[in-house]
């Protein structure tokens, strides 16, 4: 909820930006300059896993549904839209094997692909909400699951790839965005169009499994810029120059979305 509110603050100060200038991008304050010590480790970055043993097992497991959405935001609420569409590739598998190529590249774990329960897939956007931050745990029926997970599949963490519901972080427009696709606004003339992604990367780990905090890294980005982008956007894409553009530039999202999480499992 912090994180919407600050983003929604961000936002009302850059209505007049470019929406890759409204994600919450910011950066690690950098060490002093001229010091001969090491940089200090940034505040919101968690402490090194160091009770994770090398080639420990992290499972990952994406709970995504392979679809590619319109959201388009009007004023107050009123034209406001949002359509799913089926992508043209293979949007789950993209993300983990984005996700399985950067923990290979770049830590001494071995990612493990998991299947996610039917009950995962099922409340794929609710889940989260059962995590109680003062007790440290998820409710019992999610606290059983998610053990259970970590036991029969030997990992010292699970890696939950989802989309949770977000406000878009624009005042004025009352939208919701979720999962991952293409985002199109008019404001007193102003046309803007932009690619999103709401996919975070929950990680688990212990016994009895917690949920690890940060879940968002400074770095991570919610939209960036579609240019040349046809208005009034299409619904349904139409196959050649206009789908592609969209594919790649969620793909891009996704790595990029990948590359602000990996810091966090060093």
């Amino acid at each position: 909820m912090m994180l919407k509110l600050r983003r929604s603050l961000l936002c009302a100060l850059s209505l007049s930006l470019p929406l890759a200038l409204l994600g919450c991008a910011h950066t690690a304050e950098e060490a002093a300059e001229g010091s001969t010590t090491q940089p200090a480790r940034p505040a919101w970055m968690p402490a090194p896993l160091t009770s994770m043993a090398y080639s420990s097992r992290i499972g990952i497991m994406t709970v995504l549904d392979n679809e590619i959405t319109h959201v388009n935001a009007g004023t107050a609420g009123i034209g406001n839209s949002t359509t799913t569409m089926k992508a043209n590739f293979d949007l789950p598998g993209y993300v983990s094997e984005s996700l399985r190529k950067g923990l290979l590249a770049n830590t001494p774990y071995q990612p493990v692909p998991v299947r996610p329960s039917a009950r995962l897939v099922r409340d794929k956007l609710i889940w989260q909400k059962s995590w109680n931050p003062g007790k440290q745990r998820f409710d019992n029926d999610w606290q059983k699951e998610f053990d259970a997970i970590l036991k029969q599949n030997q990992l010292k963490m699970l890696i939950i790839v989802s989309s949770p519901v977000e406000d878009d972080g624009i005042v004025g427009t009352n939208q919701d965005i979720v999962g991952s696709g293409y985002y199109s606004r008019s404001f007193f003339g102003k046309k803007q169009t932009a690619v999103f992604s709401t996919i975070h990367f929950y990680r688990i780990a212990g016994q009895p499994g917690k949920l690890l905090q940060p879940i968002t890294a400074p770095e991570e980005r919610l939209y960036a810029d579609l240019p040349n982008f046809p208005f009034p956007a299409p619904e349904p894409l139409p196959p050649g120059p206009i789908s592609n553009a969209v594919n790649t530039a969620v793909k891009n999202m996704i790595d990029q979305k990948v590359g602000a999480f990996i810091p966090f499992m060093k």
